[in-house]
């Protein structure tokens, strides 16, 4: 199962440091893929949920596309990605705002937190499955599916793997 730092968080949530590029190679550099932010703004590419906070590089974003799941915040931001993705293949990259589940460039489902209860039954290895909170991973662990982004990846890995 693969562990996903949400936002470059591995025990809890640094929100002065979420989306941060040292924050996120940090997490990389401890075996981690993770949940960027991602946004264009001014036909340049940064990281940052509410705002674009961090300028990043096509370099940038190249050199870990193997470790990176890139959440586009808007339309602009996703088709940015879709024509990068023609010349820097294997970026896995998505969009939802209040969906119950979204399909990300890869081909694995990534599930909303909300609705979880109704989908117990069907999560699977297409799926990752966002548990954010310590109550949600005792709630929804499974270690059935592809991958679990959260805040508190290295409670998960000590306490299941």
């Amino acid at each position: 199962m693969k562990l996903i730092s949400h936002r470059g968080n591995l025990s809890g949530r640094e929100i002065d440091k979420e989306n941060e590029p040292s924050f996120i190679e940090n997490a990389i550099s401890k075996g981690y893929d993770v949940e960027v932010d991602f946004r264009v703004f001014q036909d340049k590419l940064y990281l940052g949920h509410d705002t674009p906070d961090y300028l990043v590089d096509l370099e940038w974003i190249s050199e870990k596309k193997d470790f990176l799941w890139i959440h586009c915040k808007d339309l602009k931001s996703a088709q940015k990605l879709f024509t990068l993705s023609k010349n820097v293949t294997g970026l896995k990259y998505f969009c939802h705002n209040e969906d119950d589940f979204t399909l990300v460039s890869s081909g694995h489902i990534w599930i909303h937190y909300g609705p979880l209860d109704k989908f117990n039954d069907y999560l699977d290895q297409s799926c990752i499955v966002p548990l954010l909170d310590e109550e949600l991973i005792e709630k929804h662990y499974n270690p059935n599916v592809y991958g679990i982004c959260s805040d508190f990846v290295e409670i998960i890995r000590k306490d299941y793997e």
